[in-house]
């Protein structure tokens, strides 16, 4: 094990003796600080191996269920929150509209009371033909039309409108498998190898 003799002063203790360097952090320690230093790794390490762990449990969550994906979430997000403007919008239009379907439901019953007026009539002279059936049965599919489909109110969709986001998705394919994982702990850099191509990705 390569090891410097040079006399320099410890970065921790701050006395001149002979160091010993760090590969890691590139300081210079004497021997004792230079191995409590290195005691002080134990416990990184124990930590990332537990995040580790908790890693690998969420991952094998998400394989069981995965719906519980955050990518799937934000879509199920995205679907309440486009029900809720939906339902929000449609309250708001039909309080605008219950008193306008109130005031023409009052106008069909004034023509319902005519139309019923004028029967009465027929009915007491006794005095009808085809051409009066006719346009009795004309009449009272005038008024079953203009019930269900009022002359002055009219729903109509606004295609010009972007009422609800629309979603989209964007999936890119790497072509090829990853053959090796790599880790260089000299420039911490994780190399994936692609059918031969190389791609580095810097934790740093």
């Amino acid at each position: 094990m390569a090891t410097s003799n040079v006399s320099l002063v410890c970065c921790i203790c701050e006395e001149e003796t002979t160091t010993y360097p760090c590969p890691g952090c590139s300081n210079y320690f004497c021997f004792d600080d230079l191995a409590k230093h290195r005691e002080s790794f134990t416990p990184q390490f124990h930590e990332i191996d537990h995040e580790r762990n908790e890693f690998a449990e969420a991952l094998n969550d998400q394989r069981k269920n995965s719906n519980n994906h955050p990518l799937l979430k934000q879509i199920t997000q995205w679907e309440e929150e486009s029900i809720k403007q939906i339902k929000i919008t449609a309250e708001e239009q039909r309080q605008l509209l219950q008193q306008s379907v109130g005031d023409h439901i009052q106008e069909v019953e004034d023509k319902m009371k005519l139309f019923t007026e004028e029967m009465q009539k027929i009915t007491k002279k006794k005095d009808f033909n085809e051409i009066i059936l006719d346009k009795l049965r004309n009449g009272l599919a005038d008024l079953r039309k203009l019930l269900n489909q009022p002359n002055r109110i009219q729903i109509k969709e606004d295609s010009s409108t972007i009422f609800i986001k629309k979603l989209s998705i964007t999936i890119t394919k790497t072509q090829g498998k990853i053959l090796s994982l790599d880790f260089d702990c000299q420039v911490g850099l994780y190399c994936f190898q692609i059918n031969r191509t190389y791609v580095i990705l810097s934790f740093l």
